[in-house]
């Protein structure tokens, strides 16, 4: 015979053993499928609603001077680097922006330098 399966219950009533021991009825089972699917998809919907929060997002060119003004005086490296992104994805509309990508050339946060320097090669 082997031990007594010890089971916990993980917040939605389904229980998943915990012991993990072969022969173990469920012990040497995965969590269902279903379960990570749903954590994943949890955690996918999480992530767009905080890059939808979190970005600037483009759409124009009145947004050319907000976004500029976000590469360059924003305290956050993620914002700048967002910025930065936005203003390239505008393409050579956002020409006026160049100085200031330029600059951002020389940012603390390499991430922004990297997205400036991407700016930079769509701008044109």
């Amino acid at each position: 015979m082997y031990a007594t399966c010890a089971k916990i219950e993980l917040g939605d009533g389904e229980p998943v053993c915990q012991t993990r021991r072969a022969g173990c009825p469920g012990g040497d089972r995965e969590e269902p499928l279903k379960r990570r699917v749903a954590i994943m998809k949890r955690w996918l919907i999480a992530g767009f609603v905080l890059a939808f929060l979190a970005g600037p997002v483009a759409r124009g060119d009145d947004d050319i001077p907000r976004l500029i003004e976000r590469l360059t005086k924003d305290e956050k490296g993620s914002q700048r680097r967002s910025a930065a992104h936005a203003l390239g994805e505008l393409g050579p509309k956002a020409r006026i922006a160049v100085p200031d990508l330029v600059k951002a050339l020389n940012d603390p946060d390499s991430s922004v330098r990297d997205a400036a320097q991407e700016a930079l090669v769509k701008i044109g």
